[in-house]
C-alpha cells in the first residue's frame, strides 16, 4: 500500500518544466501544493543498507538528515538530460550550502551502468561532488514511483515528500520550493544547518595528462584529441609528442588566444587545413581554432542551451543543445546535436544552421530525414560519397543519412530499451550505448562504448565483428582491453581510439589486429605528461624476503563477501624481474573456485638481490542479484634476497575489498 500512496502523491504534485521565472499565480499554486503535500504526511523511504555510496565517508540514512531539505536526483549516466540537470543542481547547492542536501540516486538504464566502478568513473567525469547512491535493482526508483530520467524529488526537513518534477529547466520551481521549506523549518526551529561530511571521489584520484578524453581525429602527421575534463584541445604527433595545447584549462566560453581561450568539456573535433572545428558540448557552442593565427572564435550558438531545430536559422543567434560530434563536408559542418536528438548543418559560407535529420522526438524511426526520430546522436562520420553514419547512443544504434535522398536508415538498432553485445548479421546484432564512429573502405568502425569494445560493420556483407576489446580494463595486445571508449578515427591502416575512462590514446593496427598505447611526451618539463594510471590496479609493495635457491612462491586472492570468480574468466598472471624486465613465468588459469592459488616455481638459480613484479588480472562477479561482474588488477612488488638459509616457500595474499 505504501508504494501506491507514494506514486499517487507524486503524480498529483508533478509540476513539469518551468524554463523561466515563476509568475505570482504560479508561486501561489506552488505554495498551495506544498501545503497539500505536507498534509498528506507521506514519509520518505529509508536507504537500504547494502547499497554502494560515493562522495561520502559513510553511507547516509534519511533518519540522520532530519532538519535538512533533501533533493533526490534519480539519474542514469548515459542520459543527456541527466547531464544537463547537473548545473542546475550545482546552482541550488551553492545557494543553499548548509540547508540543502542533494543526493543522486543512480538508477541504471543499461546493464553496464549498474556497475559501481563505472558509476564512480561517471561521477568523476561529470565532476559530481554531492552524495550518490547506486540503486542497481531500481528499488528506490520503484518505491518513489519514478517513471523517467531525470526525476527530482524534494523532501522537507521533517522527512515528508513534498514535490516531484521531471526533466530539465526546473531550477526556478525547486528554488522557490526549497526557500519556502527553509522558512517553514526556521519558524518551527527545526532547521539543521550542520554540513554533512563529504569525501569527493576526485580527492582519491591522481591526475593524468589526458582526463576523460572524448573524441579523436587522426591525420597522416598529427592527432587531435579533445581533452574533455581538462577543457582543452591537444595536438600530438604520432610519437605522442605534445605539439599544441589549445585552451587555458578553465571551464568557460572565452574566445581569444590559445592561452586565454576557454572550452567547457569539448567533444567532437574535425581538422581541415589549418583549422580545427570543435563541438564545445557543455557551452552549447561550435568553435573554430585557427592554427596559423593561434586564435579561437565562436561560429555558432549563444552559450545557452536551446531546443530542437525546425529550419534555417542564424548561427550566432540560435541556441544549440549539447553538440557532441561534427564532420566537415564541402564547407558544411554536419553536427550530431545530442541534446536535440537531431543532426544539424552549419554552412561555413553563409553562417546559417539548418535541420538535416530528426524531428526532435527521442526514438528510433527511419524514413524521411526531417520526420525521422533519433535518440542522442553522439558520433558522426562521412563515407566520402553521399552517406553520413552516426552513432545513435540511446537506442544503441548505428544509423545513416543519405544526403541525396534525405532518408534515414538503421544498420543496427531496435529501440530505446534494446541493447546487448552480439556480433554477426546486422539484423540480430546488438550494441550497448555506442558513442563513436569512423569510416574506412566500406567499413564503419564503432566505439561500442558500454561494451568496452571497438567493432567493425562490414556494410556490403551486412555483418559486424569485434576487433578490439574483451571486457573493461587496460591491456595492450590482441584484442587488448578498453574502458568505455568514446571516439574513433582511422588513417593509414590504424584505428586511433579515445579510450575515455583509461585517460589514454590507444592505437589498433588493422593488419596485426593488436592494440597499443600511445606514450604521451611533452617537450617542456613543466608540462611533462604524467604516467598513465590503471584505474583497476592495486599495487602491494612488500618488505624484502630471504628465499632459498629454486624456492616457490604461492599467491592467494580472496574475494569480498557474496562474490565469486567469473565462471567464464581466464585469469592471467605474469612474474617478471622488475629491474631487467625479464618475464620469468606467465600463464592463465580457468575457472578457479573460492580462492585463486597460483604457484610459481623459480627454477633459475639466483644469487644476490632482485625485485619480482607479480601481476594478476582477476575478473569476478557478485552472487547476489543483479549479478554484476567486475575486474581487478593486482601487482605485488616483492624484493628478494637469495641465500642458502632462506625460506623454501613464500606465501602472498591479497584481499579485494
Amino acid at each position: 500500500m505504501r508504494k501506491v500512496l507514494i506514486f499517487l502523491m507524486l503524480t498529483l504534485l508533478t509540476v513539469g518544466n518551468v524554463p523561466n521565472s515563476i509568475a505570482e499565480s504560479e508561486t501561489m499554486n506552488l505554495e498551495k501544493k506544498l501545503e497539500e503535500s505536507v498534509g498528506l504526511k507521506i514519509r520518505s523511504v529509508e536507504f537500504p543498507k547494502e547499497l554502494d555510496w560515493f562522495n561520502v565517508k559513510t553511507p547516509l540514512q534519511m533518519k540522520n538528515l532530519s532538519g535538512k531539505v533533501v533533493l533526490l536526483d534519480f539519474w542514469t549516466y548515459c542520459c543527456i538530460n541527466c547531464m544537463q540537470v547537473i548545473p542546475e543542481l550545482k546552482r541550488l547547492e551553492e545557494k543553499y550550502p548548509n540547508e540543502l542536501v542533494v543526493i543522486g540516486v543512480h538508477s541504471a538504464k543499461f546493464s553496464n551502468e549498474r556497475d559501481s566502478e563505472n558509476i564512480r568513473q561517471s561521477i568523476l567525469r561529470y565532476e559530481i561532488q554531492h552524495p550518490v547512491v547506486n540503486d542497481p535493482e531500481l528499488n528506490l526508483w520503484q518505491q518513489y514511483g519514478v517513471r523517467a530520467w531525470p526525476t527530482l524529488i524534494l523532501i522537507d526537513p521533517e522527512g515528508y515528500l513534498v514535490l516531484s518534477v521531471s526533466g530539465e529547466g526546473n531550477y526556478e520551481t525547486l528554488d522557490q520550493a526549497i526557500s519556502s521549506l527553509i522558512k517553514r523549518a526556521e519558524s518551527k526551529s527545526i532547521l539543521n544547518r550542520t554540513p554533512i561530511e563529504l569525501v569527493p571521489e576526485a580527492s582519491r584520484e591522481s591526475d593524468s595528462y589526458l582526463r576523460f578524453p572524448g573524441k579523436i581525429f587522426a591525420m597522416e602527421n598529427e592527432i587531435v584529441v579533445s581533452d574533455s575534463n581538462h577543457n582543452r584541445i591537444v595536438v600530438l604527433n604520432h610519437s605522442g609528442e605534445i605539439l599544441q595545447v589549445i585552451g587555458s584549462g578553465t571551464a568557460g566560453k572565452k574566445d581569444g588566444s590559445f592561452k586565454e581561450s576557454e572550452f567547457n568539456h569539448p567533444q567532437g573535433i574535425f581538422k581541415e587545413n589549418h583549422f580545427i572545428f570543435v563541438a564545445d558540448t557543455e557551452n552549447h557552442l561550435i568553435r573554430k581554432i585557427d592554427l596559423d593565427q593561434k586564435t579561437v572564435e565562436t561560429l555558432a550558438g549563444t552559450g545557452m542551451k536551446g531546443a530542437h531545430l525546425e529550419g534555417k536559422a542564424a548561427a550566432l543567434q540560435t541556441a544549440l543543445n549539447s553538440p557532441w560530434d561534427l564532420v566537415n563536408i564541402n564547407d558544411i559542418l554536419y553536427i550530431a546535436m545530442a541534446g536535440a536528438h537531431q543532426i544539424w548543418s552549419l554552412s561555413l559560407k553563409t553562417n546559417e544552421l539548418d535541420l538535416v535529420a530528426g524531428s526532435g522526438r527521442e526514438d528510433l524511426i527511419d524514413g524521411a530525414a526531417k520526420s525521422s526520430a533519433l535518440a542522442q546522436p553522439s558520433g558522426i562520420a562521412f563515407d566520402g560519397q553521399n552517406t553520413i553514419y552516426f552513432a545513435d547512443s540511446e537506442v544503441s544504434a548505428v544509423r545513416s543519412v543519405d544526403l541525396k535522398t534525405h532518408e534515414v536508415k538503421t544498420l543496427i538498432g531496435h529501440g530505446l530499451f534494446d541493447f546487448g553485445d552480439q556480433d554477426g548479421a546486422l539484423k540480430q546484432a546488438r550494441l550497448q550505448h555506442p558513442l563513436g564512429v569512423s569510416f574506412e573502405k566500406g567499413t564503419v568502425y564503432v566505439a561500442d562504448t558500454y561494451n568496452d569494445k571497438v567493432k567493425a560493420i562490414h556494410v556490403r556483407n551486412q555483418k559486424i565483428e569485434t576487433v578490439a576489446g574483451t571486457e573493461k580494463g587496460f591491456k595492450d595486445g590482441a584484442p587488448g582491453k578498453l574502458y568505455e571508449p568514446g571516439g574513433l578515427s582511422v588513417v593509414d591502416g590504424k584505428l586511433y581510439v579515445s579510450d575515455t575512462n583509461n585517460h589514454a590514446v590507444r592505437i589498433f593496427d588493422l593488419n596485426t589486429r593488436a592494440l597499443t598505447t600511445l606514450p604521451l611526451q611533452s617537450p617542456a618539463d613543466s608540462n611533462r605528461a604524467k604516467p598513465r594510471k590503471n584505474p583497476f590496479l592495486e599495487t602491494i609493495e612488500r618488505p624484502e624476503e630471504i628465499l632459498k635457491e629454486q624456492s616457490q612462491i604461492s599467491v592467494t586472492v580472496h574475494l569480498p563477501k557474496d562474490h565469486e570468480f567469473s565462471e567464464e574468466g581466464l585469469f592471467s598472471y605474469e612474474v617478471a624481474e622488475q629491474g631487467e624486465k625479464k618475464v620469468l613465468q606467465k600463464g592463465m588459469i580457468k575457472n578457479p573456485k573460492k580462492e585463486l592459488p597460483l604457484n610459481f616455481d623459480l627454477v633459475r638459480k639466483y644469487k644476490g638481490k632482485f625485485i619480482l613484479a607479480i601481476d594478476l588480472e582477476v575478473p569476478y562477479c557478485s552472487t547476489m542479484p543483479p549479478k554484476l561482474c567486475k575486474f581487478k588488477s593486482i601487482q605485488f612488488i616483492q624484493p628478494i634476497s637469495v641465500e642458502s638459509n632462506g625460506k623454501p616457500l613464500l606465501r602472498l595474499e591479497a584481499q579485494i575489498s
